[in-house]
């Protein structure tokens, strides 16, 4: 049995910290929160992961990202997500390959398929 390693960083915690304040100010107007399987490995010893779009991603949103493994040109979907991956560069298309890194504690959209 594998063990998942979780970080909990400030960042993490001054966003559960706004949360907390805006239900208990009785904003209750927000998402539902999901809880998805971690990645396996830590972060740092995978820096970056291949995955594909789920929807049309916007520049400057977030989108979960479906990561693939497997062999060159014979890839398939695991059960992995990697939540909130940032679009800094330009709209995608759904179902889209792309290309994620780890920055900073973030992933963000390294290259997208054309």
């Amino acid at each position: 049995m594998s063990t998942a390693r979780v970080d909990f960083t400030r960042g993490a915690a001054e966003r559960i910290a706004a949360v907390v304040r805006q239900v208990e100010q009785g904003n209750r107007d927000g998402a539902a929160l999901t809880f998805g399987r971690a990645l396996e490995t830590p972060p740092s010893s995978k820096a970056m992961r291949l995955g594909k779009t789920s929807a049309e991603w916007l520049k400057n949103s977030t989108q979960d990202i479906v990561i693939y493994s497997g062999t060159t040109l014979s890839e398939t979907a695991t059960t992995l997500t990697v939540q909130g991956v940032a679009n800094k560069f330009a709209d995608i298309e759904a179902d889209k390959w792309v290309m994620i890194g780890r920055a900073n504690g973030a992933w963000y959209l390294i290259a997208a398929e054309c």
